[in-house]
């Protein structure tokens, strides 16, 4: 019992300098995140959370932008950055991509505790198709092949 206790507290005083560590190995951290808008509406929408980092670790925080999804999912495999915001399909290329190396920390919660979004398919108001079926052998755009809600979902 007294190993048990003399253990526990041994770790208890080490957590702190062991929790440190990290940031010897780490001078920036860098994050991804996806090209779902136009890089100058991504950096605005994350430069918030850049400096929330920054400030909570005490350490350089980088934004990492690309010209498509596929370009922060190589970046992930690459060790190029530490982390990234994925939607599924992105996350499955990137766990593909690492061979199950990436792993999920956390999710987005919507306002009403939710985790979902809807996918959307838009015409012009003047289009003859009023209905999902309207559009089965016509030309659709999709979104990068690494989006679930622009290519997989609606694909």
């Amino acid at each position: 019992m007294r190993l048990i206790a003399a253990t526990a507290l041994l770790t208890l005083f080490a957590l702190p300098t062991i929790a440190a560590d990290w940031k010897s190995d780490y001078k920036v951290v860098r994050f991804g995140v996806l090209s779902g808008e136009n890089e100058k509406d991504r950096v605005a929408r994350y430069k918030p959370f850049e400096a929330y980092l920054e400030k909570t670790l005490g350490i350089d925080v980088e934004l990492f932008t690309a010209g498509n999804y596929d370009g922060v999912v190589q970046a992930l495999a690459a060790d190029q950055i530490e982390f990234a915001f994925l939607g599924s399909s992105a996350y499955a290329a990137a766990y593909t991509e690492t061979d199950g190396g990436v792993v999920p920390l956390l999710t987005a919660v919507q306002e009403d505790d939710s985790t979902g979004y809807f996918s959307v398919i838009t015409v012009r108001c003047d289009s003859p198709y009023k209905k999902i079926e309207d559009l089965k052998g016509k030309v659709l755009a999709f979104a990068d092949p690494d989006s679930t809600s622009g290519y997989a979902v609606p694909n």
